[in-house]
């Protein structure tokens, strides 16, 4: 039987194009979060606690890394997201 949450804490390979905004060619979907968390904190784009109603502004890098089009999402959005982040091996 797997370990519990262990998917949060699996390194996975990030996608080549996005290796220069994570740093890594690998990491977990936590260290991955912690690092857009840390991106967006340190440009001011929002979302500071968890049942923000204001959101996160997308500004072009993490339209990029999030493969979106959209200026705004809800901070509950950003793990669901962070799937286009990851390649199959």
């Amino acid at each position: 039987m797997a370990k519990r949450g262990a998917h949060i804490t699996k390194k996975l390979k990030i996608d080549p194009e996005l290796k220069d905004f994570f740093g890594k060619a690998s990491m977990s979907r936590g260290d991955a979060l912690k690092k857009v968390w840390e991106y967006i904190r340190g440009n001011e784009l929002g979302g500071i606690r968890v049942n923000d109603k204001a959101g996160v502004n997308l500004d072009e890098e993490l339209q990029f890394v999030f493969d979106t089009k959209k200026k705004k999402i809800k901070n509950t959005e950003i793990m669901s997201l962070l799937k286009n982040v990851f390649v199959e091996d």
